[in-house]
């Protein structure tokens, strides 16, 4: 049998997907997709091979929807800050909704860890998130890990971005002089912007000395062909694991289980 439900939409706007344990170890990995991006298909590849893989055979693997292309990034975290509440204080609630009459778990049900892999523009909405959870004394954060795939806090090229991942008419806005109207992350994701500068301020202030702390990265993974954000490191993030022959948009995207990145993420678990 397989370990795993198929995926369902998860939460209240449907953008969400789960795929949900059949028994449950109460720990999660939640992917958050960047700019443009889709709740699965930014992963593609994750979410059959870690449900394939006895490592996780217990994990929930939620895969985050939001508007990563017209939102403010600031107001982005806040929504995602509500959705990590959620999680913690209330999660069978959540988690019942997308779940057979039969497999619903108890009321009480709650989770232990969450693992928070985030790629390019997510990197920057999850951390804003966690930092926003420790200035209001939320506890949760102390029971997440994160991990970074091709992270956009030292800047990005937004219109890149979108040249590459979007077509058509979504693509002809971005270029047009209404971009920077609907799209305000142009601005928000330029290399030293007051966004970035601030929150690099903010969680350098709060990790002080500190290698082990929640908001800083367990695992950094970086194309080895970027050519949409900068691959500084970020405070005091370890230095990255370089994934070879991968851009921007193939660094989270796993052929195999024996890939690199599949591999260190499942370190973690």
């Amino acid at each position: 049998m397989n370990s795993h439900f198929p995926d369902r939409p998860f939460a209240v706007d449907q953008s969400s997907r789960a795929i949900l344990a059949r028994e449950p170890s109460g720990k999660a990995i939640l992917f958050v997709h960047g700019y443009g991006g889709n709740a699965l298909a930014t992963w593609s590849n994750f979410d059959s091979l870690l449900s394939d893989s006895q490592l996780c055979r217990g994990h929930d693997l939620i895969f985050y929807g939001y508007d990563g292309l017209y939102s403010d990034t600031v107001a982005s975290a806040a929504i995602l800050l509500e959705f990590l509440d959620s999680l913690f204080s209330t999660p069978a609630h959540l988690v019942n909704a997308a779940l057979p009459l039969s497999a619903r778990r108890p009321a009480d049900f709650k989770y232990s860890q969450i693992l928070i892999a985030a790629h390019s523009l997510g990197a920057v909405i999850a951390r804003w998130a966690l930092l926003m959870a420790l200035d209001q004394a939320r506890e949760w954060p102390r029971r997440t890990r994160l991990v970074l795939f091709a992270p956009a806090h030292r800047g990005a090229n937004v219109v890149k971005i979108a040249l590459e991942s979007l077509s058509g008419f979504r693509a002809m806005q971005i270029l047009s002089g209404l971009a920077r109207f609907r799209s305000p992350l142009i601005d928000q994701l330029a290399e030293g912007s007051i966004y970035l500068r601030e929150l690099q301020e903010r969680v350098d202030r709060a990790v002080g000395k500190s290698d082990d702390h929640c908001l800083l990265a367990r695992r950094v993974f970086v194309a080895q062909h970027e050519k949409v954000v900068v691959n500084l490191p970020f405070s005091r993030d370890p230095y990255p694991i370089s994934i070879q022959e991968s851009d921007h948009f193939s660094v989270c995207k796993p052929e195999r289980a024996s890939d690199r990145s599949v591999e260190k993420l499942l370190e973690l678990i």
